[in-house]
């Protein structure tokens, strides 16, 4: 039996959190199959530590928070995983994977602003933790401010369809387009790219894998 007190719980935390199928009926009614089925169903992206990855301990917070919600609500927690590193990006992961139904809730998805995602198919629900941008800069790059790294044609390392792909592309400034931020910043170890802007976990995490690796944030 279901323990209507951490429903309460899982209701105002998880769904208040996270992006969701449109309006307070169809919330409802998620709410419904979940109690039904004793099961949550969550959709997260299988190669975006620290925030959610397939087959590795620990799986990433967004795995771990909805595991224990689950555990609150009474309920077995199962993920199914959206790729969101490939062509199509975040909207082509949550139509293949939410908007048909294949999961409960989709985890770990930013929030832009906008109301609502997708022509209206999905809403925001408010965010949970927020996550800030850094520059990371290597070789002559090092030495130069950014409007000297922007006027002189330098691409700028980013993970393609997220809020700074766009800030850079609007204003005409080269890019350097990876799927995720990972691999943004294996082309700064590799020499390939020598400016990146890149979530702030991500400079912490290559440098763990490429100790001789020597960038450094700006």
């Amino acid at each position: 039996m279901l323990n209507h007190k951490w429903l309460k719980v899982l209701i105002s935390f998880a769904f208040g959190t996270l992006p969701l199928l449109g309006s307070a009926n169809e919330v409802q009614s998620t709410f419904d199959k979940i109690q039904e089925r004793g099961k949550m169903t969550v959709c997260a992206d299988p190669y975006s530590y620290p925030y959610s990855v397939k087959n590795i301990t620990p799986p990433g917070f967004d795995v771990e928070i909805m595991s224990e919600l689950g555990k609150l609500g009474g309920f077995e927690l199962e993920m199914s995983w959206a790729d969101t590193g490939t062509r199509g990006g975040m909207s082509r992961a949550l139509r293949n994977s939410i908007i048909k139904g294949r999961c409960h809730l989709f985890a770990g998805v930013g929030d832009n602003g906008e109301d609502d995602v997708l022509m209206g198919q999905l809403k925001f629900t408010e965010a949970y933790m927020a996550v800030g941008y850094v520059m990371v800069t290597q070789n002559e790059a090092s030495d130069m401010t950014i409007k000297e790294i922007i006027d002189g044609g330098i691409p700028i390392g980013v993970q393609m369809s997220t809020p700074m792909d766009a800030w850079l592309h609007d204003r005409g400034i080269k890019r350097a387009l990876q799927a995720d931020n990972a691999r943004v910043m294996r082309d700064m170890v590799r020499g390939e790219t020598n400016v990146a802007i890149v979530f702030s976990h991500a400079p912490s995490q290559a440098k763990q894998r490429h100790p001789e690796a020597n960038f450094e944030l700006s």
